[in-house]
């Protein structure tokens, strides 16, 4: 899967991405199938230097340059212990955008870029070449209907082209542009190629809807081939006021008390419809209700279910069939109908069918044994049992 690229500042837009691509991949390992999910930072932010350059206007570049890194780490530190909280699964090292090796990389591709004449007077010149365009529409992209629906747009052709050249950390080797460095934007649409170059294709890039028109497109138009098998797009979560979350609104940012309960918040993002903007609420009372449902289920399969030599045979059976489709559902990335599924599992077979059929018959040691295990494994792709979980 595509990395998400997190800024060193989270907010909520920042985890509804993550916790859609590490639903992903437990769905998919529920169908003994392997995903891979990387860590990517933008280790880069231009407000930030302009922050410490508002704070210290004393620094010179190398003390500006050291304290944003500084504070950069920082954050970073801080997002990973929020990450932790919410267990998400990465099963690669870290992919940081200063690395010597993404470095190389990037700096070999500007200059092929420079030699096909794409780059052209410090701009990314992006026309809607046939090749650009063929390459976008052998992707398979969701919902199909994103451009009009979103942009007014019906292609490619509409997007605008992009500095190549801003203040960063990206300093290029290269005679006679020499003190250049690579804008932000640029440097992250050549993920896809640095992936590429080491052996990987993206099967699955999960974006937010307001990236398409440059980060994505960019994306597809520096790549060698086909950056992606699929391109998702997610809606915007929106703040109280209905404007999107930003790094930037300090109303906005993250706040460390919305982290007492991180599976509340996992199955508020996992249960908004997918690619429609949503708001943040005021609490989480609908999640924690079901949450606790769900842990009283397993409280009772676990200490309180009624051992006997009955038949009862078909409820692992249907168990395992029900959770197979709810994976195929994300699989799918049908999120909503997927927590439905997940829900009325739960609520109506679990705690209503399968518990109360338990109580009157009993069940055997080794098919509760199995249906525990299956609950376990379906309730994880929703609430990966924490540290902080009850269940």
């Amino acid at each position: 899967m595509a990395p998400t690229a997190a800024t060193s500042r989270l907010h909520l837009g920042n985890l509804y991405s993550w916790t859609l691509a590490d639903a992903y991949k437990r769905a998919t390992a529920l169908r003994q199938e392997e995903v891979l999910l990387r860590e990517s930072w933008n280790c880069y932010s231009q407000r930030l230097q302009e922050e410490v350059r508002t704070e210290h206007p004393e620094f010179n570049e190398d003390e500006l340059t050291a304290e944003c890194r500084k504070r950069t780490e920082t954050n970073i530190a801080t997002a990973r212990d929020i990450f932790s909280r919410y267990n998400f699964e990465f099963d690669q090292p870290q992919i940081r955008d200063d690395s010597l090796e993404y470095k190389e990389i990037v700096n070999s591709r500007f200059l092929e870029l420079i030699k096909q004449g794409k780059i052209v007077d410090d701009q990314l010149i992006l026309p809607p070449t046939e090749r650009v365009i063929e390459m976008a529409q052998g992707i398979d992209w969701i919902p199909k209907n994103i451009w009009r629906r979103f942009y007014g747009v019906s292609s490619l052709e509409n997007v605008k082209t992009m500095p190549v050249f801003r203040d960063g950390s990206y300093g290029i080797s290269q005679d006679g542009m020499r003190g250049k460095v690579f804008g932000q934007r640029f440097v992250q649409s050549l993920v896809p190629h640095f992936y590429n170059q080491q052996g990987y294709q993206i099967n699955l890039g999960l974006f937010g809807m307001d990236v398409l028109t440059k980060w994505v497109y960019f994306m597809i138009s520096n790549s060698d081939k086909k950056p992606f098998d699929r391109i998702a797009l997610s809606g915007l979560v929106l703040d109280k006021q209905g404007k999107k979350v930003s790094k930037y609104g300090l109303e906005r940012v993250l706040a460390m008390d919305m982290l007492e309960n991180p599976d509340n918040i996992r199955l508020f993002l996992l249960r908004q419809s997918f690619g429609s903007d949503f708001k943040v609420p005021n609490d989480f009372s609908i999640e924690e209700k079901f949450r606790r449902k769900v842990y009283n289920c397993l409280v009772f399969l676990e200490k309180y279910a009624r051992i006997s030599d009955g038949e009862i045979s078909e409820l692992p059976a249907q168990a395992r069939a029900a959770s197979l489709s709810i994976s195929e559902q994300i699989r799918e990335l049908n999120i909503q109908d997927a927590y439905n599924s997940f829900y009325n599992f739960i609520h109506n077979k679990v705690s209503r069918e399968y518990i109360d059929r338990i109580r009157a018959k009993g069940i055997r040691r080794n098919e509760l044994d199995q249906l525990i295990g299956i609950v376990r494994d379906t309730a994880s792709v929703f609430i990966p049992l924490t540290a902080n979980s009850s269940i």
